[in-house]
């Protein structure tokens, strides 16, 4: 099974509470910006996350892309995927407790 970093993790997580652009993600999952930016990239490449529109922001001129999850979401990218029986919330759990 391929592992899932940290940040990808917690930008699912986000993106399982509701769709925004990459700042809004950035901020529920509380990761940096230009991370989570790359991760996001990477994640649509990957097909775990959609463009689903655009909407304007106070931040800048243009709209920015909003990203969600896509409609028939696979359960390795389901909210309830990630609980505690997951395997990469165990492989989470565990390296937390290695690194404490």
């Amino acid at each position: 099974m391929e592992r899932v970093g940290e940040i990808r993790l917690a930008l699912r997580v986000a993106a399982a509470d509701g769709p925004g652009c990459i700042r809004e993600l950035a901020e529920r999952a509380q990761v940096g910006y230009a991370a989570a930016q790359r991760t996001v990239e990477n994640m649509v490449r990957a097909g775990e996350l959609v463009a689903v529109g655009s909407k304007p922001v106070p931040w800048r001129r243009a709209e920015a892309k909003v990203y969600g999850q896509p409609q028939e979401a696979t359960p390795r990218c389901r909210r309830e995927s990630i609980g505690a029986r997951s395997p990469d919330a165990e492989l989470q759990m565990q390296l937390m407790r290695i690194w404490r």
